[in-house]
This record gives structure tokens, C-alpha cells and sequence, in this order.
């Protein structure tokens, strides 16, 4: 029952359910005042009443299968894993032998001398993700399924084994003022090898471009040929329009009212001092509903 609630927690169900409740509350509001103006039946307000009842398991189904990414609405790995029918002792082989090109990238730790930098380092480990993703040739697992180990004191093979893997990528990030210290490292996980790593001491105005090398290096460590389009639409025109934006992303995946509210603040502020960011916008109108 425990795993099961928490499997309903990391799907954000949950968030889900009281958005769709409050949402639907306003909306029978609005029908219960403007149908009746409209000159519309009475029955109009009780088919709206109905149709969010019908509703309402649908989105809560949808919210199991599918995850929110920057890049839209995906179909979540373990989801798509288990709605395929397939013979069980191939399926059983199959999660025995990670695939070949398949990493995860876990959540970079805050090394900041007040650790109040987390929105950073969960921000740079979804922008990792979402670059990754762009190389068709390699499977990266899913925002949901890294970050269940965030926090966690889990070794590389355990990752791996979980998320079906052959590498993982983890790293650290120390920010101090303008200053920041990135370290990154792949690791194979059959041999807990690591193949690469390197530690970028930067201005934080060089983001930009510490995470293009990071993938770029990973791409060239397990040969696969990546988007250069990706990584251009992640830069935004000033390095102070992305922290706002990595600020509104963490409040974002809080999913509250509160934190929704700083969320679609930070991402106009960020639009403001960027008219061009336009994930900064499209985040905002996410946000926003």
C-alpha cells in the first residue's frame, strides 16, 4: 500500500485530482450564472455537472500514464512498459539486460554553502534530460522515474537496475553569487566505471554553456548523435531571465496554489527581461492554465 501511494504521489495523481476538482468547481460556477443569461436550459448546468463527473477518472488515469516536460505531455516509460502485452519470461530477460544505450540522469546534488540553490541543480538536471532526450539513437529515463531517487543513498547498480540502464550521469552543483562550480560525471553502471567526468568552474553567465559541453561529451563518450537545435532553444538572453525561469519550474512541480501563483510571477519576469525566452512564455501559460 505504501509504494502504492508513493507511486501516486510521483505520478502527481494526486495534484492532479485537486486541480481537476478546483477547475471543475469554478467552471460549474461560471455555468451555473452565464447559462441562465445565455437563455439556456436548465439542463445545460446538469450535463456540465455530469461530464466532469465522467471526467474526472479519465484525467486521473491520464495523470498515471502520462508525465507533464518542458517539451509537452509524454507517455511515462513504466506506463508504456505495462500497457504493452508481451510474453513474461521475455519481458522478465528483457528487464534483466539494460538496454545498450539507455541512460538516466539523477538529480544533481546542492552543494551551496546555504544549499538554498536546489531549484538550480533540479533545474540543470531537467534541462539535461530534456537535451538528451533530443539524440534518437539513446534512451534516457524520465523526469518522474530520476527523481525518485533524489535524496536518496542508492548506488549507481541499484539506479541502473530500477531504470533499466546501462549509464548513469550524476553531478553536483555550488553556487555563490555570480560564481558556480559544476561537477558532472557518466558512469557505466555494469562495472560502476566511470567514463567521464569533469568540474566547470564558471560565472554563471557560462551556464549555457556548461550544459552544452555536458551533453556534447556524453553524446561523443557513447557515440550518439545529438540535435544541435536542442541545446540552442535551452539558452535564454541573460543568464539572470534563466534563473528566473528554474525558479518558476521549481515552483511549478510544487503543484499548489501558492507555489503556482510565484511560479507564473517568476516566468513573466523572466519573459519581461527576455521577450524572445519563449519557454519562459509557454511555461507561464501552463502555469496559468
Amino acid at each position: 500500500m505504501l509504494s502504492f501511494l508513493k507511486e501516486l504521489r510521483d505520478r502527481k495523481v494526486g495534484k492532479v485530482a485537486v486541480v481537476y476538482l478546483v477547475g471543475g468547481w469554478l467552471l460549474i460556477q461560471v455555468a451555473d450564472v452565464m447559462f441562465p443569461a445565455l437563455g439556456l436550459p436548465a439542463w445545460t448546468v446538469t450535463l456540465v455537472v455530469a461530464l466532469l463527473i465522467i471526467g474526472f477518472p479519465i484525467a486521473l488515469v491520464l495523470a498515471w500514464a502520462y508525465e507533464s516536460t518542458p517539451d509537452g505531455i509524454r507517455l511515462d516509460q513504466r506506463s508504456a512498459a505495462s500497457s504493452d502485452p508481451v510474453d513474461l519470461d521475455a519481458t522478465a530477460e528483457a528487464l534483466d539486460k539494460p538496454r545498450e544505450k539507455s541512460i538516466a540522469v539523477l538529480p544533481f546534488v546542492d552543494l551551496s554553502p546555504s544549499r538554498d540553490n536546489e531549484y538550480f541543480s533540479d533545474g540543470l538536471t531537467e534541462e539535461l534530460l530534456n537535451v538528451l532526450t533530443s539524440a534518437s539513437d539513446l534512451s534516457v529515463s524520465s523526469r518522474t522515474s530520476c527523481f525518485t531517487f533524489k535524496g536518496k543513498d542508492v548506488d549507481i547498480r541499484t539506479v541502473a537496475e530500477k531504470l533499466n540502464v546501462s549509464y548513469v550521469l550524476e553531478g553536483s552543483v555550488r553556487k555563490a553569487g555570480n560564481q558556480i562550480r559544476i561537477t558532472a560525471q557518466l558512469i557505466e553502471a555494469a562495472g560502476d566505471t566511470h567514463l567521464w567526468s569533469q568540474t566547470y568552474d564558471r560565472e554563471l553567465e557560462n551556464i549555457f554553456e556548461i550544459q552544452d559541453d555536458i551533453a556534447q561529451e556524453i553524446a561523443r563518450t557513447l557515440r550518439v548523435k545529438m540535435d544541435p537545435q536542442a541545446a540552442a532553444e535551452l539558452k535564454a538572453a541573460s543568464a539572470k531571465a534563466y534563473d528566473l525561469y528554474l525558479r518558476g519550474r521549481d515552483f511549478y512541480h510544487k503543484f499548489a496554489p501558492k507555489p503556482l501563483q510565484y511560479a507564473i510571477e517568476m516566468f513573466h519576469r523572466a519573459t519581461e527581461l527576455d521577450p524572445e525566452f519563449a519557454r519562459a512564455a509557454l511555461r507561464g501559460c501552463q502555469a496559468g492554465f
